[in-house]
């Protein structure tokens, strides 16, 4: 009977490990969501020298700043301590294990095309990067490369981001964290970037946000588009 009892408690165990989340996944799903902010932190740190040697105006903004520091809180701080500490196991939860592979899949795939957007978006802006809302003599407005359908890919960089982790942990804090904290910036930012970009190029900016959505193609964009080329 004391033997039966072990195995079965070993068995128990094996399947708690092995589960998802478990100790093996919570590892590989928080490593998933570390590299893509590494990569994103590679990807990013050229543009970063340039804009320190430029000079940009921008408007004194404590709240941005707050609100920019605290993604760190969801996309760092929270997947760890999902994976590293036991004090967020009680907000797990299951998912069948015929559902695991294809959601983990999703996950990655949403992390890998928020990386992709998120590099394309810095390669397309080039020297017109600023991490602030804020101008410069010279800027000019990119209407190019993915600029030429939406106007904030690197937000929407983020919302894939931001999907991948929440696809990937399985818990209900850490999982969601990065879309939680970055949705109180995104609505903060963006109406005040377009003001700011309206202000500054005019006609030309109506122009292409009639044109564009902020973080999805604009309904019946390719479809115009399209015919435009065809002519």
């Amino acid at each position: 009977m004391a033997g039966m009892e072990r195995r079965v408690a070993k068995k128990s165990s094996t399947e708690r490990d092995t589960g998802d989340p478990g100790c093996l996944g919570r590892w590989l799903a928080a490593g998933a969501v570390y590299g893509a902010s590494v990569a994103q932190g590679f990807a990013r740190a050229p543009h970063g020298k340039r804009f320190a040697r430029q000079t940009w105006t921008s408007a004194h903004d404590p709240l941005d700043a707050l609100l920019l520091g605290s993604m760190g809180v969801g996309m760092l701080v929270l997947p760890a301590l999902n994976a590293a500490s036991p004090s967020l196991r009680r907000f797990d939860y299951p998912l069948p294990r015929a559902a695991r592979g294809p959601v983990a899949a999703l996950g990655v795939a949403a992390l890998a095309g928020g990386w992709w957007l998120f590099v394309r978006s810095h390669a397309d802006l080039d020297d017109n990067w600023s991490p602030l809302v804020g101008t410069r003599e010279g800027q000019r407005l990119v209407t190019t490369g993915v600029y030429a359908r939406i106007r904030h890919p690197m937000c929407a960089s983020q919302f894939l981001t931001g999907l991948g982790q929440a696809l990937l942990l399985q818990n209900w804090v850490a999982g969601p964290a990065n879309l939680a904290c970055f949705l109180p910036l995104y609505l903060h930012r963006v109406g005040r970037e377009d003001a700011l970009m309206r202000a500054t190029f005019g006609a030309e900016w109506d122009a292409w946000a009639a044109r564009t959505g902020r973080v999805l193609p604009r309904q019946g964009q390719r479809a115009a588009s399209d015919s435009t080329a065809r002519e």
